[in-house]
């Protein structure tokens, strides 16, 4: 949350801060700066010496080796006219889609058109019955559905499937190592890491 809503990392690795002003003084208190440490790279926002405006995006940025400084300058931006139009209720949640392997890719089905989520990223749309690539290990699908203005429901529950290891066993009680209920519902998915010697 702090990395991409505050200090606007993106998952390709640039950074797109858009602050509300009315955010500087809970996030900044009295400093000008405020610095983000991450294991591989550090990140500093700047603030402006003037601030005429209600958002805060970046102005430039400069790096140095691992550390990079975001001077920010405040914009102003009209405000989205309040929608009469939109609906009062998400629509109902779908029930969870169905997979069914073929191949290199799996056949989805479900019922109408669903957008589709695979291990928690938004994929495709599916109207009906579509299919998705294969990829490996354990993949769990989730379904929502979209109204006509764009309003997304909660999500299917997940249909997974493929590779996974099931712990089982343990004793009860608060203290005791496992809880029989988080047993069974406790699913850990293998982890491969590469190694490379110099």
């Amino acid at each position: 949350m702090v990395t991409e809503g505050v200090f606007g990392i993106q998952e390709d690795g640039h950074v797109r801060p858009k602050l509300p002003a009315t955010l500087v003084p809970m996030l900044f208190g009295e400093r000008k700066a405020i610095t983000l440490d991450l294991p591989d790279r550090q990140l500093t926002l700047e603030l402006p010496t003037r601030r005429n405006g209600n958002l805060l995006v970046a102005d430039h940025a400069s790096t140095q080796g691992q550390h990079t400084t975001v001077l920010l300058k405040a914009i102003q931006v009209d405000s989205a006219p309040l929608r009469t139009d939109a609906p009062l209720y998400a629509p109902g949640a779908p029930v969870a889609p169905t997979l069914e392997a073929e191949g290199d890719h799996w056949i989805v089905k479900g019922e109408g058109r669903l957008q589709l989520y695979v291990n928690g990223r938004r994929a495709g749309v599916i109207d009906g019955g579509g299919t998705l690539p294969r990829i490996g290990g354990l993949t769990c699908v989730r379904a929502t559905r979209v109204d006509p203005h764009g309003l997304e429901s909660l999500p299917s529950p997940a249909t997974c499937i493929g590779a996974a290891d099931k712990v089982t066993g343990g004793s009860g009680g608060i203290d005791g190592p496992l809880n029989q209920a988080n047993v069974d519902a406790l699913h850990i998915a293998p982890v491969t890491r590469e190694t490379t010697t110099p």
